[in-house]
């Protein structure tokens, strides 16, 4: 299919200016369709050189997306370094399991006195939540949420209130009430914008529900979240399955020992 779109759009594409071919990039990112973005991306990048930053930018999004992440931060060299890239760079470390590393990097970004406090900074601090206290994490994601309800998206809102809501999950009991109320927030704003990451906030308010001994409506969301979940991105659809297969051995639904067999 993409093989197909790629040969009828190929001449298409080599002259379209910069602004047409980002806004084929961002609908490619929105739709989930990776490989046509890596693909135009490649495109792109033989036909102009003098962009080949921001076509290495896009490249490594769709290929993390796409589970090639030696592929994607081999391409990091051509990069020059902002906090944008770093972003990026973070994003790998972490899919790698190089936690140590991912951390490290963060002080030193933090610690820089130079430090300019962009949007990519905001989301560093959004996606690095898990790698700090608890007390340190909630600092960072509330200060997220001052500088994204002045100079950014709705969608870019619904994903600190996500963020805030997994800290507190994982916080313990006296938390879950903030997390449910912040999942609502995140999910009313995703339903605003008709945006399919409402699968994060959905699967995260069904392991809320499994927390709280609930497993029907654990159940529920979950369902919900797989409804919303571009089948490209295969590591979440294995996640979501097996957390819907224990919830369903809590609720008596589904035998262990069958699955185990």
């Amino acid at each position: 299919y993409v093989t197909e779109i790629i040969s009828q759009i190929k001449e298409i594409i080599s002259y379209l200016p910069e602004t047409s071919v980002i806004q084929l990039l961002d609908s490619c990112q929105k739709s989930s369709e990776f490989s046509l973005g890596l693909s135009i991306c490649s495109i792109w990048k033989r036909n102009n050189k003098d962009l080949a930053n921001k076509t290495a930018l896009d490249a490594i999004k769709f290929l993390t997306q796409l589970y090639d992440f030696d592929q994607a931060y081999s391409l990091l060299p051509e990069i020059e370094d902002s906090n944008e890239k770093l972003l990026y760079e973070l994003n790998i470390l972490q899919h790698q399991g190089k936690d140590d590393l991912a951390a490290e990097k963060i002080q030193q970004l933090l610690a820089n006195p130079l430090l300019e406090k962009n949007k990519f900074f905001y989301i560093i601090l959004r996606n690095s939540a898990h790698l700090c206290s608890y007390k340190e994490a909630k600092e960072n994601l509330e200060e997220c949420i001052k500088f994204f309800n002045n100079h950014g998206t709705l969608f870019e809102r619904a994903t600190i209130y996500n963020n805030i809501s997994v800290i507190q999950i994982w916080h313990g009991v006296e938390t879950y009430s903030e997390a449910k109320n912040n999942l609502k927030k995140s999910i009313s704003l995703h339903q605003s914008i008709q945006s399919n990451e409402i699968f994060e906030p959905y699967c995260n308010l069904s392991v809320l529900h499994f927390m709280e001994g609930k497993y029907t409506d654990a159940i529920r969301y979950a369902n919900l979240a797989l409804e919303e979940l571009p089948h490209r991105l295969e590591m979440d659809v294995i996640i979501l399955n097996i957390n819907q297969m224990i919830f369903e051995v809590a609720l008596g639904e589904t035998d262990l020992n069958a699955l185990c067999k």
